[in-house]
């Protein structure tokens, strides 16, 4: 059946704990792996481009969307992962670290566990 999605911005690691305790307070199953989708914004295709190569490294799913009239692009990264506090601090770390190295700014992400 369909899963219910979760998201939160991505600025700060602990805001992202928040979210995830949310998920949780709503009936989120995260005992069990589920996917999860990070968005990182760019300023251009190329920025977006190397940002999905650096993620790809780490068996994550990747693609560039473009701004579809806006001004920015996305990369999306998606996989199947068991999301617990620790996962979800050091993912979105990582991610800030790369989408500031690359120009990027305020990534979100969801998640949708499996019922």
């Amino acid at each position: 059946g369909s899963a219910a999605g979760w998201g939160g911005a991505v600025t700060r690691a602990q805001r992202d704990l928040g979210w995830l305790a949310k998920a949780r307070t709503a009936g989120a199953d995260l005992s069990k792996p589920g996917g999860v989708s990070y968005y990182l914004y760019f300023p251009d295709s190329a920025a977006a481009a190397r940002a999905a190569d650096a993620i790809r490294t780490a068996d994550w799913e990747t693609e560039v969307l473009s701004g579809r009239g806006r001004t920015e692009w996305a990369c999306l990264a998606t996989r199947t992962m068991l999301l617990d506090d620790t996962a979800v601090e050091e993912t979105s770390k990582r991610f800030a670290t790369i989408s500031a190295s690359l120009g990027g700014h305020n990534q979100r992400w969801e998640i949708t566990p499996r019922s």
